[in-house]
């Protein structure tokens, strides 16, 4: 169910039946500190926002508990007190029909007002997820030679993530804030995705992170390569037609290109292992083909997960910053 809640969560939706917004910051040892320090304006303003979100969240929460009082009291008073109220037969169509009408008008307003709510907190959800993002990208974008290229696509269609081959019998894609960059003149793609497959039982993720498409100077067969993780890790999935050319306690590459190490070079693999892994970043996967490279950074929801009810921690974001970065001295040494 934690899994379910996490791809969930990557979209930012509130779920049927319920006025709750999917976002939360899991509690992280930094966030043990007394105080959280922003080492940027932007992240400061994130904090902001949260408590602006907040506030609404909690006074449309404390309205519904209100709202559904009175209409349950209303609804007990149809069924209890009108009885008393209009006593005798003579009365019975009388104090029917007006059972049966408030008891519906109770039912009504108390539906019709949870839908309207979901709605209106649906709407200040996503405002507060595109401020939150306008944020974001004005503080990890922001390396020399790097450019936001405005466009008005938000999410990512299933077949832009099959195309990297990674992870095979993936059903559903969840995404937002898809970004696109332009860095040293290539064209680079960036979105937070989860992907599903189903494993027989229910829909279950093997990737949730950051899903990043640059343009490679690789003309050969494809090479997967994989940065191993923790335990948290889930390794790619593509595999079957693969070779498993190189493997060690820090990386596995498959591939059938016969010249694959004249790619994968003592510089590109320090290259590579210069992005180091830790509680945030949880593992990569790369593959490289037809003249690109497709990577999935996964991500712990320290990073993936909006906050609410706790205080923004600004850490996991830091860190994506300088993973980021990395990624791009990366796709450079790969298009020289």
């Amino acid at each position: 169910m934690e899994e379910e809640k996490k791809v969930e969560e990557v979209t930012g939706t509130v779920k049927e039946g319920t006025n709750t917004p999917e976002v939360q910051l899991n509690e992280t040892k930094k966030e043990e500190k007394s105080e959280i320090k922003y080492s940027d304006e932007n992240l400061a303003k994130i904090e902001e926002l949260r408590k602006e979100f907040y506030k609404v969240y909690k006074s449309q929460n404390t309205g519904k508990w209100i709202f559904s009082i009175i209409a349950i009291g209303v609804l007990i008073f149809a069924f209890l007190g009108v009885p008393n109220l209009i006593p005798g037969e003579e009365y019975n169509a009388l104090r029917i029909s007006l059972m049966i009408t408030l008891g519906v008008l109770s039912l009504l307003c108390m539906f019709g007002y949870s839908f309207i709510m979901r709605r209106v907190i649906n709407k200040k959800l996503r405002k507060y997820f595109d401020d939150v993002y306008a944020c974001l990208e004005k503080f990890i974008y922001v390396k020399e030679g790097l450019e936001v290229i405005p466009n008005d696509e938000k999410t990512l269609n299933k077949i832009q993530f099959d195309e990297a081959g990674i992870y095979k019998g993936v059903i559903q894609v969840n995404s937002r804030q898809l970004t696109k960059l332009k860095y040293h003149g290539k064209d680079i793609m960036i979105v937070d995705a989860a992907a599903q497959i189903n494993d027989g039982k229910r829909m279950t993720p093997v990737f949730v992170g950051k899903y990043l498409v640059a343009p490679s100077n690789y003309e050969g067969q494809p090479i997967l390569i994989y940065i191993k993780g923790d335990k948290r890790s889930i390794a790619p999935t593509n595999i079957d037609d693969l070779k498993l050319v190189f493997d060690d306690e820090k990386m596995s590459v498959f591939s059938n290109e016969p010249n694959w190490n004249k790619t994968l070079t003592l510089k590109f693999k320090k290259a590579l292992l210069g992005i180091k892994l830790d509680n945030t970043l949880i593992d990569i996967a790369l593959m490289l083909k037809d003249k690109k490279a497709y990577i999935c950074m996964n991500y712990d929801d320290s990073l993936m997960i909006l906050p609410l009810e706790n205080p923004f921690n600004p850490y996991p974001n830091e860190e994506f910053k300088e993973d980021f970065e990395k990624m791009l001295d990366f796709i450079d040494l790969i298009n020289e």
